[in-house]
């Protein structure tokens, strides 16, 4: 098992991390994710042409025949979102598509989560009336939206949103970033916790006893907690992460307040369990501007100092700038 110090290594080099947990830090149990059962996936490409057009593909579900929408659908069972997102845009629009890069998570609690890409057309033909089936009518390449009806505008804020992150794809100001094929069982966060202090960078960390013939030993790791079908956000099991390791936070006189500032990495295969991954960044602050106590036979605040290997990866200005936005549509408790 990773300790914190090789959880943080590999999150940071996008790499996946061994631990493929059966449960998490808060529930004494935690439910298996299913698509199609507990868990909805859905991915959707933003695609430019080499003339600065954007790709769409006219409906042909009946509740929506004949509006334009970007290639998009649900992540079916077996199905990588790689894959997904490869097979929407070829069924939908007629073209070999790779992507690129994440721009944007949204989600609804564990119930409804979308990944948007970006991506290259590799080659295919676009699609024509005259190929018509239940996935499509037809594609086109688009300069404006402006007159075009489309099925829904929330695509539009993803479309300006891609614009941005391309172009920052290009000075190299932001990291591209894909999810890693590693097989998951859980929908769960991963928070990579940090605080600043007068004594300087902080990250919050679990102590997970482990026996075996001989001795106990403890591993200080990162702290997980899974989604439960009620969760209408992300923040929902990130707060019963401080909430079961800072325990009476308001009664001690450490209130505390939280931004998530995306996702560093992330992890998900479709083979072998429906789970998915997040490694996510997260500024805590405190009114009094000290870290909250927590029990030290449970867990503990990690000191990086500027020699630290990692210390550099988590000055929040560098991970603003290396994570893919998380955009939470339910209510915020």
């Amino acid at each position: 098992m990773m300790n914190a110090d090789q959880e943080l290594e590999n999150i940071f080099q996008n790499k996946c991390l061994s631990r493929l947990p059966t449960v998490c830090d808060v529930e004494s149990k935690c439910k298996l994710a299913a698509v199609r059962q507990n868990v909805c996936y859905i991915v959707a490409a933003v695609v430019f042409n080499e003339h600065g057009e954007l790709l769409l593909i006219q409906e042909a579900k009946h509740t929506c025949y004949g509006r334009w929408y970007l290639p998009a659908g649900r992540v079916e069972v077996g199905e990588s979102l790689i894959a997904a997102v490869k097979r929407e845009v070829l069924e939908e629009a007629g073209f070999i598509f790779e992507p690129t890069g994440l721009i944007c998570i949204e989600e609804n609690g564990g119930q409804w989560i979308r990944f948007t890409f970006t991506g290259n057309i590799v080659s295919g033909s676009l699609k024509t009336f005259e190929n018509e089936d239940s996935e499509s009518i037809q594609a086109g390449w688009f300069s404006t939206t402006e007159s075009v009806s489309l099925r829904c505008e929330d695509i539009l804020s993803l479309i300006e949103r891609t614009k941005v992150r391309i172009s920052a794809f290009k000075t190299n100001s932001t990291s591209r970033l894909l999810p890693l094929v590693h097989s998951q069982s859980l929908l769960y966060v991963r928070a990579v916790t940090v605080m600043i202090t007068e004594k300087g960078l902080h990250v919050l960390a679990v102590k997970q006893r482990r026996k075996n013939c001989e001795a106990t030993t403890v591993v200080i790791r990162l702290p997980i907690a899974c989604f439960k079908p009620s969760d209408e956000s992300i923040y929902e099991p990130v707060t019963r992460i401080f909430e079961k390791l800072f325990p009476a936070g308001d009664e001690t006189g450490f209130p505390w307040s939280m931004e998530l500032l995306g996702v560093l990495s992330m992890e998900h295969s479709g083979l072998h369990g429906d789970g998915v991954s997040f490694n996510l960044a997260v500024h805590l602050k405190t009114e009094s501007g000290e870290l909250p106590p927590v029990d030290e036979a449970v867990a503990e605040w990690l000191l990086f100092k500027p020699e630290s290997n990692d210390f550099k990866h988590l000055q929040l200005e560098y991970m603003m700038s290396h994570t893919v936005p998380i955009i939470s549509l339910g209510r915020v408790r």
